[in-house]
């Protein structure tokens, strides 16, 4: 079975994320104000986090570098073309 370890997030990603435009922005889901999900729609430009999100509930993931057979370094390029 393959083993992925998930590098923590880039300072310029948190950046990213923390001064977007919009609460839908970058994010394939925001939360309500009565603490619902709110899902986008499939907007294509939050793909990144999505999988970002995804590989972390992974079973195939692992704590150390050193134990994996792939590696995933999230950038969430598709935000940086955001305002």
């Amino acid at each position: 079975s393959p083993r992925l370890f998930v590098y923590d997030l880039p300072e310029h990603t948190s950046l990213i994320l923390q001064y977007r435009a919009g609460r839908n922005v970058c994010t394939p889901r925001a939360f309500t104000f009565s603490n619902t999900t709110d899902w986008n729609g499939g907007y294509a430009y939050t793909v990144d986090v999505a999988l970002h999100e995804a590989l972390l509930r992974s079973p195939h993931r692992v704590a150390s570098p050193d134990d994996a057979d792939f590696f995933y370094i999230p950038t969430y390029l598709s935000c940086a073309i955001l305002p």
